[in-house]
């Protein structure tokens, strides 16, 4: 595995705790599943996440 795909599934792993964390806190699905596509699309906006 190249340290390009080691970054982005640090990225996508931090991104998916924090929805989750975020979703639990509000108990709702859809809030996880919003702040996970905000999430990994920031990423991917800011470079993050790199194809």
């Amino acid at each position: 595995m190249s340290a390009k795909h080691k970054l982005n599934a640090a990225y996508m792993s931090g991104s998916f705790l924090i929805a989750i964390l975020v979703g639990a806190f509000f108990q709702s699905t859809a809030i996880v599943l919003g702040t996970l596509a905000f999430l990994l699309f920031m990423d991917f906006v800011a470079g993050n996440i790199r194809k």
